[in-house]
């Protein structure tokens, strides 16, 4: 069932326990079953419709059942304009022949009478029109009559008929309700989660296809209908849980944050080492350079001391320049490795920000700018 329709029921019983929780007694109304082929009169309909409203304290109306033709697709009607005790009540002739279908369209009917008594509405729009239905639903499983629901929500019956001298079989079937069968069985199953209502009370009176349905959300009974919900600890216990991963949280920003606090130290660190380079080692060199091209002697063996020292200097730098370009060269690869690591991490971040791989970018930040600063640093030692 999707998480949507699951926040939606959530929602809407909150609304309820919030508007009459206080009101409504936890016992569900065990279905009445009256032997035969169904309500087939309007006696046991009055006296199916009296028994409801007196367990939903309606017992100053009259409910009036009377069976007649409805709009396709539809159970019944019940009249609310009227101020009166007499209630009207409207059954579809096709319900009328399944018994289930039948007393489950009359929970749902007086449960309209029961939201317009007590004020519960979600508006009165069209929009809205739909949700009220579906709201009428939930709050006639709310008020205990959830088991008249699932047993009558989905009805089929088969049976022969003649046509001329030929017979054949025929199967009718008759949904009530604006939920599934399993939507019933999730809010009817939530309700007595939270209820603390018994496995055992829970499915009594209820047909297999109904229980089937309750049992089959089984696979939301950890996250749904846990009974320690009830229990104030727990609430207590996901404090705890909740505020020790936050402090995890909070702790691996904190070393993330001295890191980065690390590597902006480490960047002033290089920085200075670059201009100690450019100062004290190129203008130095430089300045050398400049002063071995412009010395002259007219002393031919001090010209010949002189260029001894100067091919001594040149092939000094020669050699060192060459080392340097070398670890250059893997300096490069090093930082063309990151620029692709980065680059690909720039696509996943933007699909899922705060990754745990961005942690990892920034150790490998943190790896590249230390070896370069010891490169620095040993170049400046060097010249």
């Amino acid at each position: 069932m999707p998480d949507f329709f699951i926040n939606d029921y959530i929602n809407k019983i909150t609304f309820l326990e919030k508007q009459i929780g206080a009101y409504v007694g936890y016992k569900s109304l065990e279905p009445f079953w009256v032997p035969g082929k169904g309500f087939m009169d309007s006696v046991r309909l009055q006296g199916a419709a009296k028994e409801m409203a007196d367990f939903l304290g309606l017992n100053k109306y009259t409910f009036l059942i009377t069976v007649t033709k409805q709009k396709p697709n539809k159970a019944g009607n019940i009249e609310l304009k009227y101020s009166g005790n007499d209630v009207f009540v409207e059954i579809s002739e096709n319900v009328q022949g399944f018994e289930d279908a039948t007393i489950a369209t009359l929970a749902h009917e007086l449960t309209h009478k029961y939201m317009q008594v007590n004020g519960i509405s979600l508006g009165t729009n069209i929009v809205q029109e739909y949700e009220n239905e579906v709201l009428t639903d939930i709050t006639t499983i709310f008020l205990g009559l959830g088991k008249f629901l699932l047993n009558g929500c989905n009805n089929e019956k088969t049976y022969q008929e003649y046509r001329g001298i030929d017979k054949y079989e025929v199967t009718k079937t008759i949904k009530v309700g604006y939920l599934t069968q399993r939507q019933m069985a999730f809010v009817y199953r939530l309700i007595c989660s939270m209820r603390g209502i018994s496995k055992e009370d829970m499915l009594s009176n209820l047909n297999w296809e109904a229980k089937d349905a309750i049992l089959s959300c089984d696979r939301y009974a950890e996250e749904y209908f846990n009974l320690d919900f009830k229990s104030e600890d727990h609430k207590k216990r996901i404090a705890n849980v909740t505020s020790e991963q936050l402090l995890q949280l909070q702790n691996s920003l904190d070393e993330v944050e001295e890191e980065m606090n690390s590597v902006e130290s480490k960047i002033r660190q290089i920085g200075d080492g670059v201009r100690i380079i450019k100062k004290k080692t190129i203008i130095a060199l430089r300045s050398d350079l400049e002063h071995f091209t412009k010395s002259s002697s007219h002393d031919p063996c001090m010209k010949f001391l002189d260029n001894i020292k100067i091919e001594q200097w040149k092939n000094l730098m020669i050699s060192t320049v060459s080392k340097k370009h070398e670890e250059i060269k893997n300096l490069h690869k090093v930082v063309r490795r990151l620029k692709k690591v980065l680059e690909k991490e720039n696509k996943v971040s933007e699909k899922k920000r705060g990754s745990k791989s961005s942690i990892v970018i920034v150790v490998i930040v943190i790896g590249l700018i230390i070896f370069l600063g010891a490169a620095i640093l040993y170049l400046s030692k060097k010249f």
